[in-house]
């Protein structure tokens, strides 16, 4: 089999070039870790001092007591704070829904009465047609005051 190129990697088996030349551009560089990118065994995870008092997770996580207790009572703390500001957000909602609430009964009440009016005053024309009087239907519309 002969190379058509220099390049050629269709082959089953690379020269020591061809290896070598993948091994320095693909692939994952292999470098060591410095003791600056490693904690201590002994070290705290919350405050990466030498743990004083140690106490550990039931993962094995290593925490000094006084950090561990800290950090609980802040996250508590954080918890009751956002639940205020659930439950603050829940009430704005709730006011807005009932003030729509309000709005649509007072806009259905609004065309009722309308459409009540708007019968009364048909109901106007046959009585005046009829020769019956208006004058009551004109005092009811001045109470409602129907624009």
């Amino acid at each position: 089999m002969t190379r058509h190129s220099k390049n050629n990697t269709a082959a089953s088996v690379f020269t020591k070039a061809e290896h070598n030349k993948l091994k320095s551009l693909y692939g994952t560089q292999r470098t060591r870790l410095g003791a600056d990118s490693l904690r201590p065994f002994d070290a705290c995870s919350l405050c990466l001092c030498p743990a004083v008092t140690p106490v550990a997770c039931s993962k094995g996580h290593l925490f000094c007591r006084e950090c561990a207790l800290k950090d609980l009572v802040e996250q508590k703390a954080e918890l009751e704070r956002k639940k205020k500001e659930l439950e603050l957000v829940r009430k704005e909602e709730e006011r807005t829904r009932e003030e729509v609430r309000q709005k649509a009964r007072e806009r259905v009440l609004q065309q009722f009465e309308r459409g009540q009016a708007i019968g009364l005053i048909g109901k106007r024309k046959e009585r005046d047609e009829d020769g019956a009087g208006s004058g009551e239907l004109l005092r009811w519309l001045a109470r409602c005051s129907i624009n």
